[in-house]
């Protein structure tokens, strides 16, 4: 006696969720709303929870925030005249690994 009703629900449900189905397999494969990343950048929005900046393409910044520091705030990147290899912020003298020996070497002992 209940049988018609069940059977008729089912193929309902059932009708519904393939449509469902076929639609977001659809989209998915279309690529729509997607991004590929390098493996790098892939492990730092996942692992480190950062993001290369847009602007300049050279910094990372959490990815709640839209830019890098130096963008922000209007600083530009700077070659160290120390090590002729990092790059730092122009505000500083010199790039953070310098910075560092510096202060090692100062510390007496």
């Amino acid at each position: 006696m209940y049988e018609p009703i069940y059977q008729a629900t089912n193929d309902w449900l059932y009708r519904l969720a393939v449509k469902r189905a076929v639609e977001e397999f659809a989209l998915y494969m279309s690529g729509d709303g997607t991004a590929t990343f390098c493996k790098t950048c892939a492990f730092n929005w996942d692992k480190l929870g950062v993001r290369l900046c847009v602007e300049c393409r050279d910094a990372w910044h959490p990815l709640d925030e839209q830019q890098c520091n130096a963008c922000r705030t209007g600083g530009t990147w700077v070659l160290c005249k120390e090590c002729q290899e990092a790059r730092h912020l122009d505000r500083y003298s010199m790039c953070y690994a310098c910075n560092q020996r510096g202060s090692e070497n100062d510390v007496v002992g």
